[in-house]
């Protein structure tokens, strides 16, 4: 059995008429209302978890007293994990979010 749906980013076709513009505009627009949604999201998250492991860092620097050149296990100094976290937490968020970013632009919400 042959399966005869068509596909969804087809090209109009002779069978297929072309849509009109303002329905076209609606779908960009909610697409890109819906893109922007999630990427807003996603940078309110960073900013949230990027300013508690920054307030971490300053209340073990500055109200327990803990020299910047502490290190830990006597190998790592405690700038190096924070630095680390940072950039861990900007890696992951920038991959998974212009992936949700662009599933979101295409209409893809599972």
């Amino acid at each position: 059995m042959a399966n005869h749906a068509k596909p969804v980013h087809a090209l109009p076709t002779a069978d297929m008429p072309p849509m009109p513009i303002s329905a076209f505009l609606a779908r960009l627009s909610d697409r890109c209302l819906r893109a922007f949604a999630e990427w807003l999201a996603h940078s309110l998250l960073l900013f949230g978890i990027l300013a508690v492991i920054e307030g971490l860092h300053w209340c073990l620097t500055n109200v327990l007293r803990i020299p910047a050149s502490k290190k830990f296990f006597d190998i790592v100094p405690m700038a190096y994990l924070f630095d680390g976290a940072d950039l861990a937490l900007l890696v992951g968020v920038a991959v998974v979010g212009v992936t949700a970013v662009v599933r979101s632009y295409l209409g893809k919400h599972e």
